[in-house]
């Protein structure tokens, strides 16, 4: 008789043959548990080696995310310590291998390209976590100006954001991110310089002082005008420190991030403002010289105005809301036009006040 028999034995298991003979197997694999939010009251504050949890499976996944190769098993070992490390030293942390709220938060919010090959091979969907749906938020907020909190949680609002943008591409506005969805988000992101610069801009329109993203999309001095401008540039890809150029006069003294050019060098046929060039103004004439800076977004062909030649601006810009700082002192991140002989949201926008632009290195 050839009938076998089989009995669980704690981690491993013994078949017992006809014949009376035992062999044993090994361990059984264990399913590993449910994933949890690590920043949910389920895991404790410090997920580290030697635990097994769900919320380990959890942080596997997201290193897997990251493009780290593992077992999901739900155990905290050697593998998953060197991992966690790798990760820690990329994000700028201490590589201790403690996953406390620092890495927790950077596991969640640092997006992979959007071509990642550990993202594009996922289906994400409501409820889905980690870097790929930050990825996605990212995305969103760069293409269509969805202003999703980047926190690396799929939630209504992603699914939202999704569809609406599924839709404009002629996909099945589902809310599902697939290898379809996956390819347009990666066909339609900005590549050059100015491209990145006004994606950034106009992602960011309506926000102020008082609504910035804890990820550092947009840091809460980030609605000040010269704060804007450097920010902008910086997620271009320009090396120019962001803190340093938080005050206007900056952008016409130093040669290193940008080329300063005069409304003269403009007037004369000179230099021609480009989109993607920072327009500086004297805002508050005759008190100021230069005291306001903003993004071109386009630039119409020159006219002539009250017998003048000038240009006209479409303009995204920081701490120009509906007031000078808006409520509570507070600057709101908003597009303009320049007109000829008027002012525009209050302050002098018209082109005789344009003292300059100022031209990003390497745009």
């Amino acid at each position: 008789m050839n009938t076998l028999h089989k009995k669980a034995a704690g981690l491993g298991a013994i078949i017992t043959l006809a014949l009376g003979t035992a062999i044993s197997i090994g361990p059984l694999a264990q399913a590993a548990a449910t994933p949890l939010d690590l920043q949910s009251a389920s895991c404790p504050s410090v997920v580290s080696t030697g635990q097994n949890s769900g919320c380990v499976t959890e942080l596997q996944n997201l290193l897997k995310q990251q493009g780290y190769t593992l077992t999901v098993d739900g155990s905290f070992g050697p593998a998953t310590l060197s991992a966690v490390k790798s990760f820690q030293t990329s994000a700028g942390l201490t590589a201790d291998g403690l996953v406390g709220s620092m890495t927790k938060a950077k596991l969640y919010t640092m997006a992979p390209s959007v071509t990642a090959t550990a993202c594009t091979s996922l289906v994400l969907s409501s409820g889905s976590r980690g870097g790929c749906a930050a990825t996605i938020q990212t995305a969103l907020n760069n293409l269509i100006g969805a202003k999703l909190a980047v926190d690396g949680k799929f939630g209504a609002a992603s699914a939202a954001a999704v569809k609406s943008f599924q839709a404009a591409r002629g996909l099945t506005a589902d809310g599902i991110v697939g290898p379809m969805t996956w390819a347009q988000l990666a066909k339609s992101q900005p590549s050059t310089f100015v491209d990145k610069e006004i994606a950034y801009a106009k992602a960011n329109l309506g926000r102020d002082y008082a609504t910035y993203d804890t990820d550092n999309r947009f840091d809460k001095y980030t609605a000040w005008c010269a704060y804007f401008a450097s920010t902008a540039l910086k997620r271009a890809g320009s090396a120019i420190p962001v803190a340093s150029y938080g005050w206007v006069p900056n952008y016409t003294v130093n040669t290193t991030y940008t080329t300063y050019y005069t409304k003269a060098q403009i007037d004369s046929g000179a230099v021609v403002p480009q989109p993607g060039d920072l327009a500086i103004w004297n805002w508050h004439m005759p008190d100021y010289s230069r005291d306001h800076i903003t993004i071109i977004i386009s630039v119409a062909s020159k006219t002539t105005v009250n017998g003048s030649s000038v240009y006209g601006f479409n303009l995204i810009g920081g701490n120009q809301g509906g007031s000078e700082n808006g409520p509570d002192g507070d600057g709101y991140v908003t597009a303009v036009t320049t007109t000829a002989t008027t002012a525009t949201g209050g302050h002098n926008y018209y082109y005789g006040n344009l003292v300059g632009i100022a031209r990003p290195t390497g745009k």
